[in-house]
């Protein structure tokens, strides 16, 4: 009997931690809740090479790992050099691969959320990320990455960079209702050789019609909205 009340209160305990180790917004405590821990991640180590972040500020916002348990309320940042999200628990900071997430968001100072998914939704690039953009019938994502141009300074002419500069880059996917992400050339000739759908050679005449390049970032918010009208009229 014995035995058996001590059985009883251990598991009682064990199932106690396991509450308590998730506070009511999802954050989890240093106490294991299942088998994640906010201190199972590495704390930071300064790298060689100077970091590159989406945004400098320290921006608060959550992130989700591949197995749904979610963090919330951190201050992060992402450095696309070495793809890690840093975020700060208490004061220390940690850092996790973007291979090891599945969607981040945070506030960015002008006070909108920004969310991001990474190439494991989707099957992609396990470190790829891609900003959510527009979410609708047609959803517009943008995928992140870095193009390093590598010094190129003449010392008998005084001209060029003495240092490896970094340049941000976007790619444009759109994605029709749940299937694959396509990519959006940056180019009006090779765009209506990629859409699907029943509304594609409408859409392609508006491309054409509308004269979009797709050189700047409103042609590819035009085509998707367009796109998604298309639907919203089937409708009425």
């Amino acid at each position: 009997m014995v035995m058996k009340t001590l059985y009883l209160m251990i598991i009682a305990i064990f199932f106690t931690f396991q509450i308590l180790a998730q506070n009511p917004d999802g954050q989890l405590s240093d106490v294991t809740f299942g088998k994640t821990a906010i201190t199972q991640f590495s704390e930071s180590i300064e790298s060689s090479h100077k970091p590159y972040y989406i945004d400098e500020s320290w921006l608060s916002g959550e992130f989700q790992i591949l197995n749904g348990v979610k963090f919330r309320d951190l201050p992060m940042r992402f450095n696309m050099i070495d793809n890690q999200l840093y975020f700060k628990d208490r004061n220390v900071v940690r850092v996790i691969s973007a291979r090891l997430l599945k969607a981040f968001s945070w506030t960015n100072s002008e006070g909108e959320i920004e969310s991001f998914i990474t190439g494991n939704t989707f099957n992609l690039g396990k470190d790829d990320i891609y900003r959510i953009e527009l979410k609708d019938s047609v959803s517009l994502y943008s995928r992140y990455y870095v193009k390093i141009i590598k010094a190129n300074y003449n010392e008998a002419l005084s001209v060029g960079d003495k240092t490896d500069q970094i340049k941000l880059v976007k790619e444009y996917f759109y994605q029709l209702g749940n299937s694959q992400l396509i990519m959006i050339p940056n180019s009006r000739k090779k765009v209506s050789d990629i859409l699907t759908g029943k509304y594609a050679k409408t859409v392609s005449n508006f491309i054409n019609t509308e004269k979009l390049k797709f050189k700047n970032e409103e042609d590819f918010f035009e085509l998707i909205k367009y796109w998604n009208s298309l639907f919203t009229k089937s409708l009425e």
